[in-house]
């Protein structure tokens, strides 16, 4: 789920977040047969093989979109 004060959009391969006048972009090259969609106040991934590889790099991409958002919501000093 996207926090409130936060929007997100996912565009050819790069989900950037935005807060306020801040914003983060990060491409994170997925598996050719996975996507990457906001949808309903959520990020979602869909992959239509799942095997460990996959899982594997999309578990990451789920923890890089995690810590752009605690980084915008938390200001690095």
């Amino acid at each position: 789920m996207i926090p409130d004060g936060f929007t997100c959009e996912a565009l050819h391969g790069q989900v950037s977040c935005k807060k306020g006048s801040d914003t983060l972009t990060n491409r994170i090259p997925l598996p050719q047969d996975s996507t990457v969609k906001v949808e309903d106040g959520a990020i979602v991934i869909t992959c239509l093989r799942a095997n460990k590889k996959s899982i594997a790099i999309i578990k990451s991409f789920v923890a890089h979109v995690q810590n752009m958002l605690r980084g915008l919501e938390r200001k690095f000093v």
